[in-house]
């Protein structure tokens, strides 16, 4: 594929993402407050989340080491 032919194809379709990014945004924007709303409540489901796993791993990781001695 020659430059000039990537080049158009690469501007068609960036184009098109970017209409479609700037309809989305336009769309959302109405409901941001919910959406953030629902963003916060996983947010702190994953910070739960996190750190049960952060303690699983600290146990084995205690634990091979004991097994180790």
């Amino acid at each position: 594929m020659n430059v000039v032919t990537f080049t158009v194809i690469s501007l068609i379709g960036t184009t098109i993402w970017k209409f479609g990014l700037i309809l989305l945004g336009r769309t959302l924007i109405d409901s941001f407050g919910m959406l953030m709303t629902g963003l916060h409540t996983y947010s702190r489901i994953m910070y739960v989340v996190i750190i049960i796993a952060v303690i699983y791993f600290a146990i084995r990781y205690i634990g091979k080491r004991k097994r180790v001695k």
